[in-house]
C-alpha cells in the first residue's frame, strides 16, 4: 500500500496504471513458481482515472504569426509539418525519394507504423511543393532536411523539440497549461499541434474523412476524430 501510494504520487495516471498491471501480474506469477500463499494485494489497488492532455489545434492567426517567424530548414520543417500532417521525425527526416513533385504525392512509411509497413499518400499542397521546388533538381538527394535530420537523429530529438517550444513562446503561444492539482505542467502545443491543425483545416476545408483518416494514417476513424476540431465556420 505504501509503494502504490508513493507511485500514485510520482507518476501520471497511464504510467501508474501500467505499473498496477506489472505488479499484479508479477505477483501471480512468483506465487506460481515460488509457491507463495495469500491474496494478490495489487489486486486491491485501484487504477487511476486518465487524464488526456491533447495537442490543441492552432488558430489561422497563429500559423500566419508563426511562418512569418521562420527561416532556413525550420521553414520547411513547419511547411511539411502544416501541409503533410506528417509527425516531427517523419517530417525531420523525410527523404526527396519520397517526394514525388511531378505527380505531387508524398510516399511514406511513417516510424510509428513501420513495423506494420503501412505506407500513407499524401497529395503536395502547391505552397509547400513551390518551397520544395526551391532546391535545384540535381540537389535534390538524401535528406529534404539534412542539418534537421542529425540534430533529430542525434538528440532522439530533444533539442528540435526545445527549439520549436521556443519558436512557439517567441511568438506568443503558451505551449504548456499546469494538470489540475499537481505541480507538474502538460505540453498544450508542439510540433505535433501541426497534425491537429492539418486534420481540422482538411476536414472543415471538406475533405472526406475517410481520406483525411488516410492520409494521416490513423487505423480507426475514432482517431482521426480525436484530431478533428470543428470551427464555428465548419458548423
Amino acid at each position: 500500500g505504501e509503494m502504490a501510494s508513493d507511485l500514485a504520487e510520482k507518476l501520471k495516471s497511464g504510467t501508474f496504471n501500467q505499473c498496477i498491471v506489472f505488479y499484479r501480474c508479477l505477483w501471480k506469477t512468483l506465487k506460481k513458481t515460488a509457491r507463495m500463499t495469500g491474496d494478490n494485494p495489487w489486486e486491491e489497488i485501484q487504477k487511476k482515472s486518465l487524464v488526456v492532455h491533447s495537442r490543441r489545434e492552432l488558430t489561422v492567426d497563429e500559423l500566419h504569426r508563426v511562418c512569418a517567424s521562420l527561416t532556413g530548414e525550420m521553414r520547411i520543417l513547419f511547411a511539411i509539418g502544416i501541409y503533410t500532417g506528417l509527425r516531427l521525425g517523419d517530417c525531420a527526416t523525410l527523404k526527396w525519394d519520397n517526394v514525388d513533385l511531378v505527380r505531387r504525392f508524398i510516399s511514406v512509411i511513417p516510424a510509428k507504423t513501420r513495423r506494420h509497413g503501412t505506407r500513407v499518400k499524401i497529395p503536395i499542397h502547391s505552397t509547400l511543393a513551390a518551397m520544395l521546388a526551391e532546391t535545384p533538381a540535381e540537389k535534390r538527394k538524401g535528406e529534404i532536411l539534412p542539418q534537421t535530420a542529425k540534430k533529430y537523429r542525434d538528440t532522439n530529438g530533444i533539442v528540435l523539440c526545445a527549439e520549436i517550444r521556443d519558436i512557439f513562446e517567441a511568438c506568443g503561444i503558451q505551449t504548456r497549461v499546469k494538470d489540475p492539482g499537481r505541480k507538474r505542467f502538460s505540453t498544450e502545443v508542439g510540433f505535433h499541434s501541426l497534425r491537429h491543425t492539418f486534420v481540422s483545416l482538411a476536414a472543415n476545408a471538406g475533405a472526406p474523412f475517410a481520406l483525411v483518416q488516410s492520409i494521416v494514417g490513423h487505423s480507426t476513424a475514432e482517431m482521426t476524430r480525436h484530431y478533428f476540431h470543428e470551427n464555428d465556420d465548419a458548423l
